[in-house]
């Protein structure tokens, strides 16, 4: 495992983006579709001037992420988990091969949370993902490699960390992370 180095991104454009605030500026007027084709790459002379091709393209990512109904609709009128959906449309817009994710359920209840890692794990098939997260139970039960990042970084396999997990019939995050750590086996008070 390096313990230094830098990461030159080269293909800047083939990466997507979907931040962890969705809530601001929830009063702009905008709607759904326009907000997903702000997604689109390039230098635009004509703000909101699209083509029909675009707009087409537009709906299908709104598809994709379950939220074509909204199309028209205001985004400030969805509820948080629905315009995460948007965001994630708006970055699969410039095709990427390589989508980064903030906290994508910050905000979102457990439904919302569900349904947004169901979607991840369909969009996963065609893409790589890498997500930021705090919620070590709900990530675990969709990614593949986990990476405990607490001033420095140790990569794990998710199989590995569910046979931990299984072990004794529970789930308990502090004492998984501990185990994987090797730091201490105490029983969990959870």
């Amino acid at each position: 495992m390096p313990s230094a180095g830098s990461v030159s991104v080269k293909r800047r454009k083939k990466i997507g983006y979907v931040p962890q605030d969705t809530n601001s500026n929830k009063d702009f007027p905008i709607t759904v579709l326009d907000v997903v084709l702000t997604g689109l790459e390039g230098d635009r002379k004509r703000f909101f001037s699209y083509s029909k091709e675009e707009k087409i393209q537009a709906e299908q990512k709104l598809e994709l992420t379950g939220v074509k109904e909204f199309a028209k609709k205001k985004i400030g009128a969805l509820s948080g988990g629905q315009r995460q959906r948007v965001i994630i449309a708006r970055s699969l817009m410039s095709e990427p091969e390589l989508l980064l994710l903030d906290e994508p359920t910050s905000n979102i209840d457990p439904n919302g949370q569900q349904e947004i890692f169901e979607l991840l794990k369909t969009l996963n098939k065609d893409l790589s993902l890498a997500v930021v997260s705090h919620d070590i139970s709900l990530l675990l039960g969709y990614a593949s490699k986990v990476a405990y990042i607490n001033r420095t970084i140790t990569m794990h396999s998710v199989e590995e960390a569910h046979k931990l997990s299984q072990r004794e019939g529970h789930f308990c995050e502090v004492e998984l992370i501990n185990e994987i750590l090797g730091k201490t086996k105490r029983g969990c008070q959870c």
